[in-house]
């Protein structure tokens, strides 16, 4: 069947430009684009609107939006993305290989393309425990899956800039070896000079890390692909994309986005908005988020309307305001294609919560002395970074008063079986009010974190967790429970009732003291060691760059 779609201001991504051209649909397929009288079956009014190729999305974590490949198919579809390319590391830390296939086998109407996680775990077994693993050798195994098309992000500075021969390092070589060309990404935040040259000479071609002007520059004179997630845009960014003629080494990316950021503020469609509002001419926008992502991931069937090439598209009315009318998947429009519908998973990976319950006796702090002096994680409010800080803190018939200091306690429980014996670090910018919040949805090893103000309210939370067989449980003004069943980390809800949960929590995190960007991402990554500076395992205090415990005890 031939669909011919006329009246429509196409977009022309070699010449990043709009023209009045008629667009003839064959199937699935792009047939033809130009004003030429050609049989057809069916006339589409273009209305004078606008089309431009399917959305990309080169970077990304379905499960960060705590949901099924299926439900975020729904979700995202009719904001313009067609395309992703998902690295789920978080659920192959939960369950390994076996999990992660089960996961990746899902179907659902948007392309989802697979990127092998690259560090399962983040750092090392020694530093924190995973419910799976990834070895150089599964990496081969995996590189055979249909879907696969890239490695994902490399993580591990410590196994990077090592002169020695290390898993990370054996993983790239085995993955380049199953698919040469393929791209390996990367995640490289606040690295520079030989460290940065250290990445990139194993292979690695991009970086969606925090990005500042000169780490901007410094990454694409190196020929690293920078993918620009909304924390990095800023009026500088944009105009020194200009000012150093750089459009062609940026792409635009979410990487992480919660439910209630996907439902209330979008997806790409939603970084494209932003970067337009910073100074982004919207025709590079989409250039940046088609053709560019496209060329990197080698999906050359996609990214630019053009014949032979598969007919995703988006329908602007308003191209100011990228305010969509309609979108093509695969030649049809998706007001007409039943939605994705969640399939159930295995029924282990509903009970994957393995930990006896705790008690106040778990959280009390002793040590010897009137006075301690403990070490402290602070807390950078606009970002996911943290520092090393020390705090004299008084002591009490053996017991610290990290209460008085206004601290906020914060521990990883084991969540995987072994039951290891719970340590406690301190949060400065934590909580100001009595509050506390436990959650398995952690960066990227899904332990239980927990952090508040009462040992009481820390106790309950971790134990409702524990109870639920995974989720996040918030106990403040008022008490909020997400169930995350699958893994402690998916949900299973539709994406607008797990998105008003989600918002719940953070709104009242925020009123407890917690400022951050983006609060509930923000305190999941207090435990993921591979984002600088000082963050915590359930074995303790991890410094980051050394990849060394250090004790909460700094006297």
């Amino acid at each position: 069947m031939i669909t011919r779609i006329s009246n429509i201001q196409v977009y022309n991504t070699s010449r990043r430009i709009f023209e009045k051209l008629d667009v003839y649909i064959k199937d699935e397929y792009f047939y033809h684009i130009g004003n030429d009288d050609i049989p057809y079956d069916v006339l589409v009014d273009g209305h004078d609107h606008y089309m431009i190729p399917g959305l990309i999305d080169s970077h990304m974590h379905i499960e960060s939006s705590m949901t099924t490949p299926q439900e975020y198919s729904n979700t995202v579809l009719p904001l313009g993305t067609t395309t992703i390319l998902a690295d789920a590391h978080e659920v192959a830390n939960v369950f390994g290989v076996q999990g992660l296939l089960e996961y990746m086998n899902q179907e659902q109407t948007l392309d989802v393309y697979w990127a092998i996680p690259s560090s399962v775990p983040s750092t090392n077994s020694t530093l924190e425990t995973t419910g799976g693993t990834i070895g150089d050798h599964d990496v081969v195994e995996l590189a055979k899956h249909p879907r696969v098309i890239a490695l994902g992000e490399i993580m591990n500075f410590k196994d990077v800039t090592s002169d020695e021969d290390t898993l990370t390092k054996r993983i790239i070589k085995s993955f380049r070896s199953a698919l040469p060309l393929a791209p390996v990404e990367g995640h490289i935040p606040r690295v520079s000079g030989l460290e940065l040259s250290k990445f990139i000479e194993l292979g690695i071609g991009s970086d969606h890390t925090h990005q500042s002007v000169d780490s901007l520059i410094e990454k694409t004179r190196a020929g690293i692909l920078v993918q620009l997630q909304e924390k990095s845009l800023t009026p500088e960014i944009i105009q020194a994309i200009y000012d150093y003629e750089l459009l062609h080494s940026i792409a635009l990316v979410t990487d992480d986005v919660l439910p209630n950021d996907l439902m209330d503020t979008g997806s790409l469609n939603h970084i494209i908005k932003k970067v337009v509002s910073m100074g982004m001419d919207i025709k590079d926008a989409i250039f940046a988020s088609t053709y560019t992502p496209a060329q990197r991931l080698r999906l050359f069937d996609r990214g630019i309307i053009a014949p032979g090439k598969i007919a995703d598209a988006v329908i602007l009315s308003s191209l100011d305001d990228f305010v969509i009318e309609e979108v093509y998947k695969k030649g049809r429009n998706i007001n007409d294609i039943e939605k994705d519908t969640i399939v159930n998973f295995n029924e282990s990976s509903y009970h994957s919560i393995q930990r006896n319950p705790v008690s106040i006796d778990d959280f009390i702090v002793k040590a010897e002395g009137d006075s301690v002096k403990v070490r402290v994680m602070e807390r950078e409010s606009g970002a996911t970074f943290t520092h090393e800080e020390f705090v004299d803190v008084a002591v009490k018939d053996g017991i610290v008063q990290w209460e008085e200091a206004g601290l906020s306690l914060i521990s990883v429980i084991e969540r995987y079986g072994h039951n290891v014996p719970i340590t406690w670090g301190f949060v400065k910018n934590g909580f100001t009010t009595k509050a506390a919040i436990a959650s398995s949805w952690a960066h990227d090893h899904h332990n239980i974190l927990v952090m508040g103000t009462d040992v009481q309210e820390i106790v309950a939370t971790v134990n409702r967790v524990i109870e639920m067989q995974g989720g996040i449980v918030w106990h403040g003004e008022s008490v909020v429970e997400v169930p995350l069943p699958y893994g402690g980390v998916v949900s299973l809800e539709p994406m607008p009732q797990l998105a008003q949960k989600i918002k719940t929590i953070s709104e009242e995190m925020r009123t407890a003291g917690y400022e951050s960007i983006n609060s509930i991402m923000s305190f999941s990554i207090l435990g993921l060691l591979v984002s600088p500076y000082l963050k915590i395992s359930e074995h303790g205090y991890v410094d980051v760059r050394t990849q060394t415990f250090k004790s909460w005890n700094a006297s």
